[in-house]
């Protein structure tokens, strides 16, 4: 082999040996790397906090969708960030300061935890109207801050002469206003928690003619209260609905629930001569009574009736 050839395999092989030595290196410093993370993560305790699922501005509502969970270092942590499970006590509070993603959320940023005042929880444009509510809708907290209810009003109409004495009239019963949101029951806001007590007024969230109309309604009529479902988005069209009505349609119910039948042989002459008017009863509501066993009774002939 000529010297030629030799310096070719030297050189072959000091690159060989140098990819070698790279790639050791590199595996080398990885595995040192992933070490001292594994050392960083075992020294570091983290936990699991609510923060902001997007940017959120001053007087956004906090909810499952502006809010998420994720977990923190606790040395950088705030001591007063919120874990998951307390969630409910900011929850549906509105913001006094913006707060960026994925920054945790303290009570401090809200309205009641700020210790601010709670016109800071109504936002530009609406207004928070307290009225009393009838005891059947607010007995034992049935209707709690963050609910939506029905307002159905009850009144008279008013007379040609535009006063609501003269001539005796029904009163009418129809829906107000569909949807309000509950904003406080008496002295107690959303995400205040506590305990559940009953109460005779409630702090509605609407918009500067609604209050107007609640308030006249208030005036010269009765106003209640009707919790609705929270997944029940769509309006009250229920008509106007009057005493006459109701017992109408009770009447009408009780004439469509009986049947006429003719009772033989107890009239003046022994014949048939007595209608008789009963409810209709289906046959499984009868004591040992079977549909097959019902339409197999005999009816009378046209001989026994005579």
């Amino acid at each position: 082999m000529n010297k030629f050839s030799k310096n070719w395999l030297f050189l072959a092989l000091a690159i060989g040996l140098g990819i070698v030595a790279f790639y050791l290196s590199n595996k080398v410093i990885s595995n040192r790397m992933q070490q001292i993370e594994a050392e960083l993560k075992a020294s570091r305790e983290t936990v699991r906090v609510v923060v902001a699922s997007r940017a959120l501005s001053p007087g956004d509502i906090l909810s499952n969708e502006t809010a998420s969970v994720r977990e923190f270092p606790r040395e950088f942590l705030h001591d007063s960030a919120l874990a998951p499970e307390d969630f409910s006590k900011i929850e549906g509070e509105a913001l006094l300061v913006g707060v960026r993603a994925g920054e945790p959320i303290l009570p401090v940023y809200t309205v009641t935890r700020g210790g601010a005042f709670f016109s800071g929880s109504i936002k530009e444009g609406r207004r928070a109207l307290t009225i009393e509510v009838d005891e059947l809708s607010s007995i034992a907290g049935l209707v709690r801050p963050g609910d939506r209810i029905d307002l159905i009003m009850s009144a008279k109409p008013r007379d040609q002469g535009g006063a609501m004495g003269g001539a005796p009239q029904e009163s009418f019963t129809f829906p107000l206003f569909s949807s309000v949101e509950v904003l406080a029951t008496g002295k107690a806001q959303r995400g205040s928690g506590g305990n559940i007590e009953s109460y005779s007024t409630v702090t509605l969230n609407v918009t500067p003619q609604q209050a107007n109309d609640i308030i006249a309604a208030k005036a010269e009529a009765k106003v209640t209260a009707v919790l609705r479902s929270q997944k029940d988005d769509f309006p009250n069209t229920s008509q106007a609905t009057s005493v006459s009505d109701v017992v109408a349609a009770a009447a009408r119910l009780k004439r469509l629930n009986t049947t006429e039948y003719i009772v033989g042989g107890r009239g003046a002459n022994g014949g048939a001569s007595i209608v008789t008017s009963v409810p209709v009863t289906s046959a499984v509501e009868l004591p040992g009574a079977t549909p097959q066993s019902l339409s197999a009774a005999p009816f009378p002939t046209l001989s026994a009736i005579k």
